[in-house]
């Protein structure tokens, strides 16, 4: 008799992907958090100078750079911290992400309403130390989606996240010095059209408009942060309410969230909750009187064999010098360099195109682009949506004919391409500024960027 040959695995697609609600709560834990930096970096070198207005370009673009890199450096010093935390049965995965949303949240409050450098660069420093969201969304995708097929689908939505915060539809905003309407494309609204409110939208947040509050008068930067506060809040609601733990330590004990959330839908069906135990009456059985079922011990045989004893099973834990093979090793620096470059473009991009730009008789590649608010935002909206269409159409058949590996390796030098053309837009002509060309040489810089990032990044996430 010939073995018969298991039928194949149907082909993965996104309509088959396992635990979608899961992996959607995930998406959106990641897409929140990338929201408060990428609203930040399209005002944060205007609202430097409103702190100080004799500040020069070029501190402020210092300064702009040390402020977006607090938050950063902050999670690196807390990172190994956090993932100690998401292992431990004390904590889990879920408490991570929560206590790192609600704490952003407090962080973002914080910010709002700060009017001195220092006093933001606290609140950044604050809100990336609390910050241990990136690695345990990263776990618990991979516990989720435990079969290979399907996870270069799932650990798209990782960098999708960070592409559809980037993206926001074209808006009609009215500029602080123009009286006529125009049509742009902007950043998140928190921080395109919401920065200095007061100007931005005078009809809304004017002196005598229907918001005009005192409070946004004396913080015209503060509804960016505020609202950022508020999505934190209401995804971190979500994670407790149904978010399920993956931790090993704790994915079996008991979830308050869960049992919360799981009475609430049997009160408004009608349906008995299915997360606890209700009470039999012994009639219900069949007990009692003359239907009563009488054990005779008498008859149950003995057995010789010893009683087996439920053990909790005891995870051997190795040594922490353990982990440090060449393959982890290797992999974690080509991490570091790759993550470093991908932070330093993302908070010289904005900058790049909000300096103004190079004074006669300077050197050409002195400046920027001079580019207003919504204009930066456009530029940066650019990357998010050269992305968005790479990731859900490019990705997943390369990764299937290329591999892993390779991708990243053919895929990798497109940074190289996106670094040099970028400071040569600067040389172009003032009369350009604005233009077909101009815009053409920022969607090749978003192009080369985006390609780039959305290949790479998958195979680090992966």
């Amino acid at each position: 008799m010939n073995a018969q040959t298991p039928p194949a695995p149907a082909p993965a697609t996104w309509a088959s992907l396992p635990r979608k609600s899961q992996l959607f709560i995930l998406f959106l834990c990641r897409a929140v958090d990338f929201l408060q930096v990428a609203s930040l970096q399209a005002y944060i070198f205007f609202q430097l100078k409103y702190f100080d207005a004799g500040l020069s370009d070029a501190a402020a673009s210092a300064q702009a750079g040390v402020l977006q890199g607090c938050f950063s450096g902050a999670q690196v010093v807390t990172a190994v911290l956090w993932g100690k935390a998401s292992d431990a049965p004390w904590a889990g995965r879920k408490v991570v992400i929560m206590t790192g949303l609600m704490g952003t949240a407090l962080s973002c409050v914080g910010y709002a309403f700060v009017k001195t450098f220092a006093w933001a660069v606290f609140w950044r420093i604050v809100g990336g130390g609390v910050n241990g969201t990136v690695g345990a969304v990263r776990t618990m995708v991979a516990e989720n989606v435990a079969e290979k097929r399907f996870q270069s689908r799932a650990f798209l939505l990782l960098p999708l996240s960070f592409n559809v915060a980037n993206v926001i539809g074209p808006r009609k905003s009215r500029g602080p010095s123009s009286e006529n309407a125009i049509i742009e494309l902007t950043p998140p609204a928190m921080g395109g059209l919401l920065a200095d409110a007061p100007a931005t939208l005078p009809r809304f947040f004017g002196r005598d408009a229907i918001f005009g509050f005192r409070w946004i008068q004396a913080y015209p930067y503060a509804l960016p942060s505020l609202l950022n506060a508020v999505f934190l809040t209401l995804v971190s609601g979500l994670v407790f309410f149904c978010l399920e733990e993956t931790s090993p330590e704790r994915k079996d004990g008991y979830d308050l969230g869960l049992a919360i959330a799981a009475r609430i839908r049997s009160r408004l069906s009608g349906a008995p909750s299915s997360s606890g135990y209700s009470r039999v009456e012994t009639s219900d059985l069949g007990l009692g009187g003359e239907d009563s079922i009488v054990l005779d011990t008498a008859e149950v045989p003995a057995t010789n064999q010893p009683t087996r004893q439920c053990r909790q099973k005891t995870r051997q834990k190795l040594p922490f010098h353990r982990i440090w093979t060449r393959n982890v090793i290797l992999i974690l620096l080509t991490t570091a360099l790759f993550e470093f470059q991908l932070g330093a473009f993302a908070n010289l991009w904005p900058l790049f195109l909000s300096t103004p730009r190079p004074a006669s008789g300077s050197a050409p590649l002195a400046g920027g682009l001079a580019f207003s608010a919504p204009k930066v935002g456009l530029g940066m909206s650019l990357l998010g949506l050269l992305g968005l269409p790479l990731q859900l159409a490019l990705y997943p058949p390369l990764q299937a004919r290329l591999g892993t590996l390779r991708s990243y390796r053919y895929f990798l030098p497109l940074f190289s391409v996106a670094y040099l053309l970028a400071p040569m837009l600067a040389v172009l002509p003032p009369a350009a500024l604005g233009g077909f060309v101009m815009w053409v040489g920022i969607a090749l810089v978003a192009a080369c960027q985006g390609t780039g990032h959305e290949i790479v990044l998958e195979g680090e996430e992966e």
